[in-house]
């Protein structure tokens, strides 16, 4: 039997690959469109803005920002319904604890006839001492409107807490101040363009 004298025949296999990517490689470039080579490239041209050169914009300033009595008007209100919005969740939070019966049952009553109801019945008395600035008159009207009925909905929740019934008037009347402070903060959202 013949001895091969090369042991290793398929060495030479990628050297003639490589050439041959080579050689195809020269004569692909070589045939490219001589056109798209010497197609020039244009840079745009930079330009230099100074603050000099930039002019004002005339903003506007808003009602509130030029009137001092309607910025204040607009502060007593959006105050109104921050105190709105922590009582509608300490409201929430004790009927849950009640619910719960986590807090005794004397605590619930006590917090709401002594505590909480008090506060929201004062802050009704000043909603309706908010003086409304020329051309807010309307709509300061119309907060006092819905003002009370958020105390009004507040007391039956206490009722309903001492009601001798399985707490279905207490979950209405909640129901009903949950309500009373949404069509406040609606009119005060109206009220104050927000």
């Amino acid at each position: 039997m013949a001895r091969n004298p090369d042991p290793k025949p398929g060495r030479w296999i990628l050297p003639l690959i490589v050439i041959g990517m080579i050689g195809f490689t020269y004569v692909f470039v070589n045939n490219l469109d001589d056109s798209a080579a010497a197609t020039p490239v244009t840079l745009p041209e930079s330009s230099t803005t100074t603050v000099s050169d930039i002019e004002p914009i005339d903003v506007e300033p808003t009602v509130a920002e030029s009137d001092p009595a309607v910025a204040a008007y607009v502060d007593q209100v959006n105050l109104s319904q921050s105190d709105l919005a922590s009582f509608a969740a300490e409201m929430a939070s004790i009927n849950e604890q009640w619910d719960a019966r986590d807090v005794e049952f004397s605590t619930a009553r006590d917090f709401l006839r002594d505590d909480l109801n008090p506060r929201i019945a004062q802050w009704v008395t000043r909603v309706e001492v908010i003086e409304a600035p020329v051309g807010f008159e309307d709509s300061q009207a119309a907060l006092v409107v819905v003002a009370p009925p958020v105390s009004a909905a507040a007391d039956a929740v206490l009722d309903g807490l001492e009601a001798p019934d399985t707490g279905q008037a207490r979950q209405a009347a909640l129901e009903q101040f949950n309500a009373a402070v949404e069509a406040f903060n609606t009119a005060a959202a109206d009220a104050v363009g927000g």
